[in-house]
């Protein structure tokens, strides 16, 4: 992507602490790095015509939330190139845990070590001692230390929506052979199952939520507009939508509704008589709206 990536523009020192959670930090080095911002995309769905998307939208620990933008993560086959967080704290230039300490850098440290081992040299059964300090190490962190989450799994996370807005470029706007263009290559219909739906600690552990919708749409930024602004997160938080450049109309999305209670209005008319109130992950808690 060069730089149409959403990570154009951040310094060396930052985009060498770029990780994803068990992958040798070598190789994101590797797809991500000054003016080098590499995806790897299914070529299926370079090839298609139409995308279709059917996302069950829910809480999301890293993201916040997932609907189209996130649910198009799919479409990759090398996870190991897509930045999930970015080690350290927000006062040390990271976002994969609100607060320093020796109990995180130790861990942090540890994975690395045990990744490399593995997936660079073959030494499994030699980092499985370590593999079993990391585990009571990041034990220690959530009893007695001021972070009670890790990997980015939190509302300061600003990686990993870096990563889906990059995925929704590239697969709206490349070609079959990898060339970006200023206009979209295929069409894209998303259909949401909303009528139960996933809230507190998704996607992996969600609760499930009652909402009776199903919700369709031909972009998936205006889509994740109208949808995040339902489920209730505030939109300074829903970072995904804010390094999303696929919606050049400039203009509002309507919903078209056959519930007057949403019919013909944008995203920000919404009151809180139609907000569904999603119940954010705990580490997002602050990040969501709540009914008065």
């Amino acid at each position: 992507m060069g730089n149409e990536s959403a990570f154009s523009g951040l310094d060396d020192h930052k985009l060498a602490r770029l990780r994803i959670t068990n992958y040798d930090p070598a190789i994101l080095r590797s797809c991500h790095g000054q003016d080098r911002h590499i995806y790897s995309i299914a070529r299926d769905a370079l090839e298609a015509d139409v995308i279709i998307s059917l996302p069950k939208p829910k809480t999301h620990r890293k993201a916040g939330l997932t609907i189209a933008l996130k649910n198009s993560i799919g479409m990759t086959y090398r996870k190991e190139c897509l930045p999930h967080h970015t080690n350290g704290s927000p006062s040390h230039g990271g976002d994969q845990y609100a607060h320093a300490s020796v109990f995180a850098w130790t861990e942090n440290m540890l994975c690395d070590i045990v990744n490399v081992m593995n997936q660079r040299y073959g030494m499994n059964r030699l980092a499985w001692p370590l593999v079993q300090c990391r585990r009571v190490i990041g034990r220690l962190q959530r009893m007695f230390g001021r972070n009670k989450t890790r990997d980015g799994s939190w509302k300061g996370n600003d990686t990993i929506c870096r990563s889906i807005a990059d995925i929704n470029r590239c697969i709206l706007y490349g070609d079959v052979d990898g060339r970006l263009h200023t206009t979209k290559q295929r069409k894209y219909l998303v259909i949401a199952d909303m009528i139960v739906s996933g809230e507190h600690n998704g996607p992996m552990s969600p609760e499930p939520k009652h909402n009776g919708i199903i919700a369709l749409g031909e972009a998936p930024a205006a889509f994740d507009c109208v949808m995040s602004n339902l489920m209730g997160i505030k939109p300074e938080y829903f970072r995904t939508l804010k390094y999303t450049r696929i919606n050049n109309s400039g203009s509002k999305p309507v919903i078209i509704s056959n519930d007057s209670r949403y019919n013909h209005k944008t995203p920000d008319m919404l009151s809180d008589e139609d907000i569904l109130f999603f119940r954010p992950s705990d580490e997002w808690i602050g990040a969501f709206r709540v009914r008065e």
